[in-house]
């Protein structure tokens, strides 16, 4: 009789006697909730059917606050429904009826009440609320309380589904499982009955959220030994530790034992196997195979052992591996209060465990990184906390620093942080609007709490485009010791990213330069003013570079980042004296530290600029020399091979660099850029699809893509990689000017003109779109004072410009077409000159020079510059949006020459 109503028991569930959609068609079941589920029964047999009847009728109002929606299903505890809370403005809830003996027991009911009120206490994303217990005094005669109406199915619904749950779903159901037992036994409590049907899963894959319901509950139904002959044991048989059959009283290890079985139902398949008494258990040889992780197998064999001391010492290292807070410390107290005796678990039993939970393995199958690793560093979610900021700034620069080395070894690796692309992540409105541009599919972000006397960085991986935490690492430094902090960060995070076999030595890397807190935090300060856009914190960032010195002159990295931040001051202002300054401080550096590349490169600036470019370039080799893979080195040195006109070492350069980052699309999009300034056309497209493929979701890549189409007549191919760009980035101004000016290259000027108005309502700083906005008015009839308006809004933007940086060559070139457009011819030869001086010999500044010579009347001299431009590989489809070169195109000479380009054709034509 007893093993009779067990099974009864056991088929009827703690509250369920049905999964609640085990009432409706199956293609109702999937993604849906209860509450968007129609009320109508499904088709399924007529016994379901019978037993979906409730006490309460659809509508019956109760303490006038709850409206019946529709009954789901009956269960041991009593019956719930779906039902409307007219006191939260409609809100739905399920409501869950208790059995009326238990209603109607004084100590029961007080009982009940206890357990549900310690219950509430618990918040846990992995735990369904609940929300209040009520009394209904008026008929029907109720004790119900309420909860969290939750969405999706059962787990033992979704066993009789689909029979296999999936590795990554697995994955992520333990993961959740795990972590939501830990919270019900830190807060004290046993749930007593974990089991399929007390758990809810919704969604499918990595992505399955799960809630486990009724912890707490079933205590409802064990009563003192004050009350004799009432005393029951509480639990499905299957899932009951063995100590329960022999009459011990639940503990938090006879959770586990649940625990562990149905872990096994979940990477199995099926329950384990039990002796007739229940006393031993067998578990299924398919735990032992390939498919499963061997920390999974072992963590479930460890809580089916017949030892609750073993599941325990088990469950712990678990958490630990999992990154999860351990419960032991309260559990103690917790298991000897509920007559469990012995579960300490000592260091001795933690280290002993450590050699079967491989940290990387373990976060490789919960929380499993995509192939390609492109990483964006983000200071995340954005602070502007004075003493935090700085703290995360020399993480982030440390992190990078060692990271950007890393990707000459791991093929599938790129790092990159907003600066890089010149993004402003304080205006961002999500993650995925910060990461697109990037060109990421993982970030990594860095948050920061600051004490009186610590400091906890908290480092996590996120997928950007849901914001879901991957992996996460917490670190808490002494601010005595604030200077180990980034060599700490950088082990973190090549922990997180599992690239510790590249950076084994990555601390010696990652010195801070000086044992003075005090100055370490001064330059941290300095480093963060120093990227604030548009220049805007350099000269505060000068100050606390020397207030840093003044704490410790012997702060080789402060001399070497002030030698910088000197120059960038000598390039805006053009004060010989910032130069001299600049010199002094990088003399300095490399004096203390012979060996700093930081040091070496702000040499290389201070000699380019005093007309030194090989002495330049000698410093540059010598950072190389310390640092072969450095990118930043490598990209100056490109630079200057190109201001030097000696485009085969640029290119080479470039070559470089590229074979060092193979995945950095920005990279690939500079150089891109560099083909497509030497008419390299087809060359350029290749580049600019290297870059889209490694960040297909980079607006500017595809944008670059484009507009290298458009100069070679490929309308088509432009229209589409332009418009994927818009659609990327709607609010991105080179996305819509280059949208305007496609549409020009096809004479569709009036379709036109609302893209270049919304380019200036972007960014109405950028002279080029003010340009833009001239072209398409002079293209159109009767728009020319408008067009004279915008040219003379573009020479104010580029005055502007150029009042902070001088030697901008190509800027000068533009500002000449503005004066001659505004009717100021007499100084455009003299402003082309000055505009050549500063290395405005890139293809498009010679087209301008051609429009420029154009309109004062030196035809001639525009054609022999035409001519140059295309001897050099530019394509006649370049002079197509020109309104101003209309009549020459008319030009016999003109034609001729286009003639020539279509006998003996360059790259860029088609």
């Amino acid at each position: 009789m007893v093993e009779d109503l067990l099974a009864q028991d056991a088929q009827a569930g703690s509250f369920l006697l049905h999964p609640p959609f085990d009432f409706f068609h199956k293609e109702m079941m999937n993604g849906a909730s209860i509450a968007e589920t129609p009320n109508s029964l499904g088709n399924k047999d007529a016994s379901s059917t019978q037993a979906a009847v409730g006490t309460l009728p659809t509508g019956q109002e109760l303490i006038s606050r709850f409206v019946v929606i529709r009954f789901i299903a009956k269960g041991g505890m009593g019956e719930v429904y779906e039902v409307e809370d007219r006191f939260l403005q409609g809100v739905r809830v399920a409501l869950k009826t208790i059995l009326p003996h238990m209603a109607d027991d004084p100590a029961l009911n007080q009982r009940f009440e206890r357990e549900v009120m310690l219950a509430r206490e618990v918040v846990h994303p992995n735990l369904c609320p609940i929300y209040d217990i009520f009394h209904c005094d008026e008929p029907p005669n109720l004790l119900f309380l309420t909860m969290k109406l939750l969405p999706g199915e059962t787990l033992a619904a979704r066993f009789n589904r689909t029979g296999t749950i999936f590795a990554e779903e697995a994955a992520a159901i333990l993961e959740q499982l795990v972590a939501g037992v830990a919270a019900i036994h830190a807060a004290g409590i046993i749930h007593r009955d974990i089991k399929p049907n007390n758990i809810m899963l919704d969604g499918s894959g990595r992505d399955v959220r799960l809630w486990i319901t009724d912890f707490g509950l079933a205590r409802a139904f064990e009563t003192e030994t004050t009350l004799p002959g009432r005393w029951t044991v509480v639990g499905t048989p299957a899932y009951m530790a063995p100590e329960l059959f022999l009459g011990r009283p639940p503990t938090q290890a006879s959770d586990l034992f649940a625990l562990g079985v149905v872990l096994h139902e979940v990477f199995t398949g099926q329950k384990p196997a039990a002796d007739r008494d229940n006393s031993s258990i067998a578990v299924s040889p398919q735990l032992k195979s390939a498919e499963v992780p061997a920390f999974c197998s072992r963590l479930i064999t460890e809580c089916l052992s017949e030892d609750p001391k073993r599941r325990c010492q088990a469950f712990d290292r678990a958490l630990s591996a999992m990154g999860e807070k351990t419960s032991h410390g309260r559990a103690n107290s917790l298991w000897s209060r509920r007559h469990f005796v012995g579960a300490s678990i000592s260091a001795v039993c933690l280290a002993g465990g450590a050699a079967w939970w491989d940290w990387e393995k373990i976060e490789d199958f919960l929380h499993p990184l995509p192939r390609k690793r492109f990483v964006a560093l983000l200071n995340w979610p954005n602070t502007s906390d004075v003493h935090v900021t700085p703290m995360l700034t020399g993480v982030l620069n440390a992190i990078k620093s060692e990271l950007v080395r890393a990707e000459a070894f791991d093929r599938d690796l790129f790092v990159i942080s907003p600066e890089d692309v010149n993004s402003d992540i304080t205006k961002a409105e999500d993650l995925k609007t910060v990461c697109d541009p990037l060109g990421a599919n993982l970030a990594l972000a860095a948050s920061g709490i600051m004490g009186s006397r610590h400091f906890e960085l908290i480092l996590r991986l996120l997928d950007p485009v849901t914001g879901r935490p991957l992996r996460q690492k917490t670190l808490a430094c002494a601010m005595a010791e604030i200077t180990e902090l980034p060599a700490r960060a950088v082990e973190a995070a090549t922990s997180l990213l599992n690239l510790t076999q590249y950076l084994k030595k990555s601390s010696d890397r990652t010195e801070p330069g000086t044992q003075s807190t005090a100055a370490f935090a001064v330059f941290q300060q300095a480093e963060t003013m120093r990227k604030q856009p548009n220049d805007a914190g350099l000269n505060n960032a000068i100050e606390k570079y020397k207030e840093a010195l003044d704490l410790d002159p012997r702060y080789a990295m402060a001399h070497a980042k002030l030698a910088q931040a000197y120059f960038r001051q000598y390039w805006i202002q053009r004060n010989p004296s910032a130069l001299e300054l600049a010199r002094g401080n990088c003399d300095r550096a490399l004096a203390l530290e012979p060996g700093l590349v930081e040091g070496h490169l702000a040499r290389s600036l201070v000699l380019e600029y005093t007309g030194d470019k090989q002495g330049a370039l000698d410093e540059i080799a010598k950072a190389l020399t310390l640092d072969p893979s450095d990118p930043k080195a490598l990209l100056w040195q490109a630079e200057i091979y190109e201001r030097l006109n000696r485009w085969s070492d640029a290119e080479k350069t470039y070559r470089r660099v590229l074979d060092e980052r193979p995945n950095s699309w920005v990279i690939y999009n500079e150089f891109g850029t560099f083909l497509q300034e030497q008419g390299r056309f087809r060359e350029a497209i290749q580049a600019f699809r290297d870059a889209t493929t490694a960040a297909p979701g980079s607006a500017l890549a595809l944008s670059s893509l484009g507009t290298a189409y458009l100069q070679t007549g490929d309308f088509a191919a432009a229209t589409e990689s332009l418009k994927k760009s818009l659609a990327l980035a709607p609010n991105a101004d080179y996305a819509v000017v280059n949208i305007s000016l496609a549409l020009r290259y096809q004479g569709k000027y009036k379709d036109a003109l609302p893209y270049a108005l919304r380019a200036v309502q972007i960014d109405p700083g950028n002279d080029a779109n003010w340009l833009e906005l001239g072209d398409c008015y002079s293209s159109l009839p009767k728009r020319q004072d408008e067009a004279r308006s915008a040219y003379l809004r573009a020479a104010k933007e580029a005055e502007r410009h150029l009042q902070t940086d001088q030697t901008d060559g190509p800027s000068w070139m533009l500002l000449a077409l503005y004066r001659v457009k505004l009717g100021d011819s007499q100084n455009a030869l003299s402003l082309i000159q000055k505009a050549e001086s500063l290395g405005a010999g890139d293809m498009d500044s010679q087209l301008y020079k051609a429009r420029i010579l154009e309109q004062i009347g030196r035809r001639d001299e525009a054609l022999s510059t035409l001519a140059a431009c295309f001897q050099k590989g530019a394509s006649a489809w370049q002079i197509t949006p020109f309104p101003d070169m209309q009549a020459l195109r008319k030009d016999a000479r003109y034609r001729q020459m286009v003639q020539s380009r279509a006998t003996n054709p360059k790259d860029g034509d088609v």
